[in-house]
């Protein structure tokens, strides 16, 4: 892309959602099925201290190795999933894979956009927002 006389590189920005009760990612806490490790460390996966108090060696949870924190973009399993999530859809109202969440394919939008009382306008399915 060019901006006046330079030219710049565009990547797509991924952020992916972290779920602070099992310390995954893809989900968060509302919707998680995962084990309770809120009390663990994130930075040793040690229970009993928080990160600011942490003496310990850095611990991923994830790779079982010692070499970063479980919550790094360092963590070989973190990469991996932004790979896998980079181009597919994901609704964050309703914590799944298979829409967006500007989409009328949203339960939750659909909710929003249902006629009031005395509204005469129908709700149309716009296809042409989904990619």
């Amino acid at each position: 892309m060019k901006i006046g006389w330079v030219g710049c590189r565009v990547r797509k920005r991924v952020t992916l959602i972290r779920c602070y009760r099992c310390l995954d990612f893809g989900h968060t806490r509302a919707g998680c099925n995962g084990p309770d490790r809120s009390d663990l460390c994130v930075n040793c996966c040690q229970p009993g201290h928080q990160v600011k108090d942490c003496t310990n060696k850095p611990f991923c949870r994830k790779c079982q190795t010692g070499d970063h924190r479980s919550d790094t973009t360092k963590c070989p399993a973190f990469r991996d999933q932004v790979k896998d999530c980079t181009n597919k859809p994901f609704c964050r109202k309703c914590q799944t894979g298979d829409h967006r969440s500007d989409t009328t394919k949203c339960p939750a939008f659909r909710a929003l956009l249902k006629p009031q009382q005395g509204d005469k306008r129908p709700i149309r399915d716009d296809d042409k927002q989904t990619k």
